[in-house]
């Protein structure tokens, strides 16, 4: 919700204050997302871990790739500032439908059958 409405606000608003911080939320919302990778770690068990991460990594680019078509065919007809508040909101109903789903209960906690995060070595191949 947070990376739609920031997405939003730096279409919609012309200030310039609005401008510079829209992205920054933007960041946040990465970041935040970028914390389900160790829910992951703790319910996908070893046998299916690769394919889970494999098949968002594939789904995150696919759609990337339509949307970035759509917003091209798009740009023929309407304005930049348009398609921008178009893909914002478009991008907030994911959060509404999880947060819908999470409240009504159509979310259970899946039992933890991973493995536990501090585990997981991260291994960087420092440049330099």
């Amino acid at each position: 919700m947070l990376y739609g409405t920031a997405h939003t606000d730096e279409k919609v608003w012309r200030s310039d204050w609005i401008s510079r911080c829209a992205p920054r939320e933007r960041d946040v919302a990465e970041i935040i997302l970028g914390g389900c990778r160790p829910q992951l770690h703790r319910t996908v068990s070893d046998q299916y871990r690769g394919r889970v991460f494999a098949t968002m990594e594939t789904l995150t680019w696919s759609m990337m790739m339509i949307s970035m078509m759509g917003a091209g065919i798009a740009s023929m007809h309407y304005s930049p500032r348009t398609i921008g508040t178009v893909a914002g909101l478009l991008s907030s109903t994911t959060a509404i439908f999880w947060g819908w789903a999470n409240w009504t209960g159509r979310l259970p906690q899946p039992k933890a059958l991973g493995i536990d995060v501090r585990e997981v070595e991260v291994q960087a191949d420092p440049v330099g």
